[in-house]
């Protein structure tokens, strides 16, 4: 049976209940009238939370709001630069296919351009691509000048250049995966990686997105599956990154260091250092408001943040 609605007063007293001390219980009112009880105490109790599953002493309530505030910023902060890398890939998708099989339709959406179709059930299949891109297209007819523009005077003909730009990242993530080697290649070595791991890593970048556009919980958010990780040691042993029983490396893998990781193959070096200069201002606030060692370890380890940033700059 679901529980009945609870008034803010109702909801004060049970924070009280659960062991939360309050300081400003008006300060309390208004940060549960503006964010809600539900998206913050189970969003982010967790860390605040001893081993056997009650509330740590002399927890405060704005501590909890701290780690909110804390994943509000670094989710703005990662959506700048997944943005800027959504846009690299896309001008050196469209570049690589422009180039090779033109600037029609008809001429570089055929499925002899890109690999062929297999029984993987995850993949996205060549008419599944055409399919959402037409899709796109006419959802953009009305609101995108340049969608519109190009539908007026080249009679809905419309060089990838302006497709790709109207393509989420998951779309454009699929159209990578869907081509071919040496095409996809091309791509990944501007950035002295393998197609293979650029390919996850964009599966990666856009998991990671979605929860930074929807507002759902980033610092402990875990992907679904796990780097390949050749190739990368240094990066791994550089910050101590301990090692599971199965000889698999512990943090880093599916964790928001994942994604760091990622940006530092990815981006340029100076939006990485600023990256890693307004994250590590977040952290500084974050240890400051928690004032708790072992809650604050909780937290950079839920993170995969197991040793300082700067060590980047020794990889």
């Amino acid at each position: 049976m679901l529980e009945k609605y609870k008034t803010i007063d109702e909801l004060i007293s049970l924070l009280r209940d659960k062991g939360f001390e309050i300081d400003n219980e008006n300060k309390t009112k208004e940060i549960l009238q503006n964010v809600g009880y539900y998206k913050l105490i189970n969003g982010y109790k967790e860390p605040f939370k001893s081993c056997n599953g009650k509330l740590c002493k002399d927890v405060k309530f704005e501590n909890v709001f701290s780690l909110y505030c804390f994943d509000r910023e670094i989710r703005l902060l990662f959506l700048k630069y997944i943005s800027i890398i959504e846009i690299m890939i896309k001008s050196r998708m469209s570049n690589v296919i422009s180039n090779k099989y033109g600037i029609n339709q008809n001429q570089y959406l055929k499925a002899e351009n890109f690999k062929p179709d297999t029984n993987n059930k995850n993949e996205k299949k060549f008419e599944e691509i055409k399919v959402f891109i037409q899709k796109s297209i006419s959802q953009q007819m009305i609101k995108n000048n340049s969608i519109k523009w190009y539908s007026e005077k080249y009679n809905n003909e419309f060089p990838f250049w302006v497709i790709i730009n109207i393509l989420t990242l998951g779309q454009t993530s699929s159209i990578y995966s869907k081509m071919k080697e040496a095409d996809k290649n091309l791509i990944s070595k501007d950035f002295n990686l393998k197609p293979d791991f650029l390919n996850t890593a964009l599966i990666f970048l856009t998991l990671f997105r979605n929860v930074c556009a929807h507002n759902e919980v980033l610092y402990r958010y875990k992907v679904n599956k796990k780097f390949s990780i050749k190739n990368l040691n240094k990066i791994y042993q550089t910050f101590n990154i301990p090692l599971n029983e199965k000889n698999e490396f512990v943090y880093g893998v599916s964790d928001l260091f994942s994604l760091i990781i990622i940006m530092f193959l990815l981006l340029n070096k100076d939006d990485f250092n600023d990256l890693i200069n307004q994250l590590q201002s977040c952290i500084n606030k974050l240890k400051d408001e928690i004032n708790n060692e072992k809650i604050f370890n909780k937290i950079m380890k839920n993170m995969g943040i197991v040793n300082k940033l700067e060590c980047f700059e020794c990889v």
